[in-house]
């Protein structure tokens, strides 16, 4: 791809191999040259820029084409019911909340008739629209961190508004020493995993696999690790950003507010909540790989950067991609590049919020959920306890889900009487 436009340094020969080492380990060169002239992006204010972007491709893509969206919704949903009904697939396979699908309602407002609210509607229908294409949307996204940022021969000396400057990421206030993708498995409850049962012809299938789930993680000096997670708002983890502040790149319509979860130093200490909620299991540094230098450098989409992408996403996947998905990655990663290389040549990113706007969504009938009571002070102390019991190897991520399963499905008073709350 042509580097019309970037943030970089002016070519110099003097620091082309500062320059190279750079962009081959992602570690800043501490010379008195290089102090004075790096800028540093703050990731925890950058990263709704990269939600919204990611929003813009995964929401159209599935409006078009995820058959959820077509058809009928012809059951009612109440997740927050102890009646809601699950179902499995298969024998001893996993529980989840079924969604039947009828005739075809493409043009009409009839989608899910039997909604208990407009809210409850309008959150399913998010719910399905950023399901699934992590691999294919979060690897472009690393990518072209890599090529607009960490490239550093993306500016024309004409173009050059801040010469002898170069970015980096920092986060959490230490500099970013590698980012990439974690493929793991994120722990949900069968209520919030959806599947779809075509009922004109008797065909059901799962939605997004949460045994099979990858985030963008991100490494900084002291070999601390920090997640951005762009795949639980289908499990109901409705944790949003708004996009208001990042909407310049003409990008296409999406949501006013889109699925973001950056997992910060609140929820990342060793016994805290977060760590039974997502079992990493293998990684691939995305800035340290060749192959998305090489595909940072080409001056267009060519075989060979096809066939990089192709094997960098089957290698995180541990399988085979289908065709539908190289398509995607493909043309999401030319989208991403252009509305990055538009911010680094503006420098907007200096404009972003140190405290980017961050919700929670819900339903009617779950208002209130982020607001303390005592018991949610009992979850989180009985959470802490078992992160505690996992870590030392006393207890297992599958038993606390069991537990806490069933916990939920208790009477409020005994619930209440387990955790130790007095009425």
């Amino acid at each position: 791809m042509a580097h019309n436009c970037g943030y970089a340094l002016v070519a110099n020969k003097r620091h082309t191999a500062q320059r190279n080492a750079i962009v081959q380990t992602g570690e800043s060169i501490r010379t008195d040259f290089w102090a004075e002239q790096t800028d540093r992006i703050i990731f925890d204010s950058f990263y709704p820029f990269l939600a919204y972007i990611a929003a813009s491709f995964r929401e159209p893509y599935n409006c078009a084409m995820h058959p959820a969206l077509h058809l009928k919704v012809s059951n009612k949903i109440d997740i927050n019911s102890q009646a809601h009904p699950l179902v499995h697939l298969e024998e001893n396979g996993p529980s989840a909340t079924p969604v039947f699908l009828s005739q075809d309602i493409r043009g009409t407002e009839s989608w899910w008739p039997l909604a208990p609210s407009v809210r409850s509607m309008e959150k399913l229908w998010k719910r399905i629209a950023n399901e699934g294409m992590l691999v294919a949307t979060l690897l472009p996204i690393c990518i072209a961190l890599v090529s607009e940022i960490y490239t550093t021969s993306a500016i024309q000396p004409s173009q050059n508004t801040t010469p002898n400057r170069c970015a980096r990421l920092n986060c959490c206030e230490k500099p970013v020493t590698d980012f990439g993708i974690v493929q793991g498995r994120a722990f949900v409850t069968g209520v919030d995993r959806l599947l779809y049962h075509l009922t004109d012809i008797n065909y059901p299938w799962h939605g997004q696999d949460p045994d099979d789930h990858y985030r963008i993680y991100i490494r900084t000096s002291g070999n601390a690790e920090w997640y951005l997670d762009l795949g639980m708002y289908t499990f109901n983890m409705a944790c949003v950003v708004d996009t208001a502040p990042y909407r310049k790149y003409n990008l296409a319509e999406c949501s006013r507010t889109v699925p973001g979860y950056f997992v910060d130093k609140k929820w990342t200490k060793p016994c805290g909540a977060h760590s039974l909620l997502f079992e990493p299991k293998r990684y691939m540094s995305v800035l340290r790989d060749p192959r998305a230098h090489r595909i940072s450098l080409s001056n267009d989409f060519g075989r060979e950067s096809v066939a990089d992408i192709v094997s960098m996403m089957e290698e995180i996947a541990g399988r085979r991609c289908r065709m539908h998905e190289i398509a995607y990655a493909s043309e999401f990663l030319s989208l991403a590049i252009k509305a990055l290389r538009q911010n680094m040549c503006t420098r907007d990113w200096v404009n972003f919020s140190p405290s980017p706007k961050v919700d929670f969504e819900t339903d009617e009938d779950e208002e209130g959920v982020m607001d303390a009571t005592p018991e949610k002070e009992a979850l989180v102390r009985f959470t802490n306890r078992w992160a505690k019991k996992v870590k030392k190897g006393k207890e297992t991520r599958e038993h606390f889900s069991e537990v806490a399963h069933n916990l939920a499905n208790l009477p409020q008073d005994v619930r209440l009487k387990k955790l130790g709350v007095q009425n």
